[in-house]
């Protein structure tokens, strides 16, 4: 067995280690102690997994991944909704008051 002993495991370290893939066998069995005395660990544990499942990224998305960068920082182009007729209308202009000299 390894120098560490199994209380010396934080078990929410464990968690998210376990979550990466980094567990040493030593730290799995520990894991797999305090998930079986916790049950609020052990749901804890599932939920994380649930949502790594959910935001794992699909097959395909390699090339808008990759695009990510460079449309983040192209520059904007103009849009043609300054075309748009209601934009057209004339608009009010304000004048300021006129100033009173002293």
């Amino acid at each position: 067995m390894s120098t560490h002993d199994r209380d010396d495991f934080d078990p929410e370290d464990l968690i998210a280690r376990a979550r990466r893939g980094l567990l040493s066998r030593a730290e799995h069995d520990a894991l797999a102690a305090a998930l079986a005395e916790s049950p609020e660990l052990a749901a804890a544990y599932r939920a994380g997994l649930k949502i790594d499942r959910a935001s794992a990224l699909q097959g395909g998305y390699e090339p808008l991944i990759a695009r990510s960068p460079d449309t983040a920082i192209a520059p904007v182009r103009p849009t043609k909704l300054r075309h748009c007729e209601c934009l057209q209308r004339r608009r009010p202009t304000f004048k300021a008051p006129p100033q009173r000299i002293p």
